[in-house]
């Protein structure tokens, strides 16, 4: 339920998305399927400060596949804020913050993976990030929510809160990594991307053997 001043909660949710595929759609549907948010806000990021040296898809194709597979429900928000905010590299805490600076009337969270959380105390400013915003969790095969393990980084309060932020829901043995190899040896995916999404990838060649997405830069 939304609060009782009736603020609209929205979830941002950043990441290469390089492809977006059905792991992701199930982290935005299940945030919103559990009530804690009103909104989520589906960010690909425009220049990640963690990238691998690996030449990812056209920042311009990323948003266009994401915002074909949300096509069909009215509560996800894809945004191109990280180009328009221009920072370079962009952090998830300057981020939240400029988006609170621009729309106060929205409590903002953070949705993440399972494997994100393991390390959020060391993104930049990531215990700062945590204490000012709620943190919800999506977890992922091999990533399970360990308090203990929380502990050994986390004051116990903030144990309980980022812990009490992890969603339940299915587990997809997936990644975008193997997507995109899949991709570049002609493999099928039809049960991992989306149908629009991978009418879209065929049509512009995006993955394909010799612009497969794993180049160096």
């Amino acid at each position: 339920m939304k609060e009782q001043n009736n603020i609209l909660r929205v979830a941002f949710f950043g990441g290469a998305f390089d492809p977006p595929h059905i792991g992701h759609l199930a982290a935005a549907k299940a945030v919103l399927a559990a009530g804690r948010s009103d909104r989520v806000w589906l960010v690909p990021a425009w220049d990640p400060p963690h990238r691998d040296g690996r030449v990812m898809a056209p920042y311009e194709e990323r948003l266009e596949m994401l915002r074909r597979w949300t096509l069909t429900e009215p509560r996800f928000v894809v945004s191109d804020f990280e180009r328009e905010y221009g920072r370079t590299p962009s952090y998830t805490f300057c981020e939240l913050e400029e988006l609170e600076r621009r729309w106060p009337q929205y409590r903002w969270q953070l949705l993440i993976g399972g494997d994100s959380l393991a390390y959020l105390h060391e993104w930049h400013r990531g215990r700062e990030l945590a204490e000012r915003w709620e943190v919800l969790t999506y977890p992922r095969p091999g990533a399970a929510v360990d308090p203990a393990a929380l502990r050994r980084n986390w004051p116990e309060e903030m144990v309980l809160r980022l812990s009490a932020g992890v969603l339940d829901g299915e587990k997809y043995e997936i990644s975008s990594t193997g997507i995109r190899k899949k991709l570049a040896k002609g493999e099928n995916t039809d049960t991992v991307i989306p149908e629009a999404e991978a009418d879209y990838l065929r049509r512009r060649g995006l993955y394909s053997a010799g612009n497969g997405g794993e180049r160096k830069s």
